[in-house]
């Protein structure tokens, strides 16, 4: 059987292209380890602001994320994200 040059060329590419493969899936989740330590920012305005770091819930169990909960978190995240200017963090 003579191969013409063009039908060895597609012959060629499809075989580098077999064997390139396809990209392995990673898992589903990022894995968890341990405990992990304060982000940095949060530690630095406990420093300077410590009355913002004091407060303590009551209770120690998750709060029930109701319709009306998540209505109130919406509401008051884009008024806080409307009225606040963004600036780097050397600012």
């Amino acid at each position: 059987m003579k191969m013409t040059r063009g039908k060895l060329l597609l012959l060629a590419m499809a075989m580098q292209l077999s064997a390139w493969g396809t990209a392995s899936a990673g898992p589903l989740f990022m894995h968890t380890g341990g405990r992990t330590t304060q982000p940095v920012g949060h530690y630095e305005l406990c420093q300077r602001i410590p009355i913002e770091c004091n407060e303590r819930t009551p209770n120690g169990s998750p709060v029930e994320l109701t319709r009306k909960l998540w209505a109130t978190m919406i509401k008051v995240n884009n008024s806080v994200n409307t009225r606040v200017k963004p600036r780097t963090d050397m600012e």
